[in-house]
């Protein structure tokens, strides 16, 4: 009998531990920064609804819960690829409990910004704000049209090689890209622009070019450039100075 009490208390011991782990594992399907595929299946959540915005590249997906049906997730994404499925990357998330009825997304556009509101039940939940890249003026575009050069030497690889690496950036009226190519490094990076003071942020669009090794779908600004003093720098996440730091203000050369 003592036995038999021990089993049961065992079984029933392991059926909760193993459904605690599936509860865990259900909250780990949409998550912020997860890639995923058109059409990828999930174990406990379905998709209620999708929609795309006025924003470039941003659409978002309303998930409801298999085991709790006014559980709903919803979740803002971003477009990275379509070379055989469309690959997406979720950038933020909004647990909502009760009717999807109820769930609005509006969009209000400022000079400078596209924003998302979420409401529900009339209530704001969560806003979101993305540059607007259409208010670039003409009169300030002047100053940040051009071609854009920098060469960073890291030294001697051996004694018949050495590391360096050569960065190019066009900056037209309507787009622009970044370029480059040199040690361990080859992309051409498509991109927009928006105007900060005096400073021009890059911002990532898709790779035009490349050896599959330099992708930087995971990366939103690519490059800020700042102006003092007409003299131009950069500073990116990309880029590295001689001592290999990245993100530093670097020396840039405007054509």
């Amino acid at each position: 009998m003592e036995r038999l009490k021990t089993y049961i208390f065992i079984l029933l011991s392991f059926s909760f531990i193993n459904c605690k782990g599936q509860t865990k594992g259900s909250d780990k399907e949409i998550f912020i920064g997860k890639n995923f595929y058109t059409g990828d299946e999930l174990s406990n959540f379905m998709v209620n609804k999708t929609g795309n915005t006025n924003i470039d590249s941003i659409s978002y997906s309303i998930y409801q819960s298999v085991n709790q049906k006014n559980l709903f997730i919803f979740s803002l994404e971003k477009f990275i690829s379509n070379e055989d499925i469309e690959l997406y990357k979720i950038i933020d998330t909004v647990n909502i409990k009760g009717n999807i009825k109820r769930i609005k997304l509006i969009e209000a556009d400022s000079l400078d910004y596209k924003n998302l509101n979420l409401f529900y039940e009339g209530k704001k939940r969560k806003s979101w704000s993305f540059p607007n890249y259409n208010s670039n003026s003409n009169t300030a575009n002047n100053k940040w049209l051009g071609s854009y050069s920098l060469i960073v030497d890291y030294g001697k690889l051996d004694e018949f090689s050495e590391m360096q690496i050569s960065y190019d950036i066009q900056v037209s009226e309507n787009n622009c890209t970044f370029s480059g190519l040199g040690y361990k490094t080859y992309f051409t990076d498509s991109c927009k622009y928006i105007f900060n003071n005096d400073q021009l942020v890059l911002k990532y669009i898709k790779e035009i070019d490349g050896d599959g090794f330099s992708n930087h779908n995971t990366i939103d600004t690519l490059a800020i450039i700042n102006l003092k003093n007409n003299l131009y720098y950069i500073k990116s996440p990309i880029i590295a100075d001689k001592n290999w730091n990245y993100d530093r203000l670097i020396p840039l050369t405007k054509d």
